[in-house]
């Protein structure tokens, strides 16, 4: 397992509420614009490196909250993020993810 923590100064949400971030992320490896990710939001990110081996992170440019970045971040990489904390997230396979009930 990885864990990625932004550097000191990153931009962080002390008030509760998800505000927007200016994104301008290039379409690159995953685990390269996860460590941007966090650079940006001060979000922390625990990620196996073989799940995050080979896959192409889409762009994101634009104002977003960190989550919406982050879920067209991960669009097409079949991953998912489940959030463990405030400003802390662990990467999943979508197949892992529990299924939502049938209606």
């Amino acid at each position: 397992m990885t864990f990625m923590r932004p550097a000191a100064g990153a931009a962080g949400n002390d008030a509760g509420t998800p505000a927007t971030v200016r994104f301008d992320l290039p379409a690159q490896p995953l685990d390269a614009a996860l460590v941007a990710f966090g650079e940006v939001t001060g979000y922390s990110v625990l990620v196996s490196s073989q799940l995050a081996a080979g896959r192409t992170a889409a762009p994101v440019r634009g104002d977003y909250t960190p989550a919406e970045a982050l879920q067209r971040l991960l669009a097409g990489t079949q991953l998912g993020a489940r959030f463990s904390g405030s400003n802390a997230f662990t990467l999943l396979a979508l197949a892992d993810a529990p299924a939502a009930p049938a209606p």
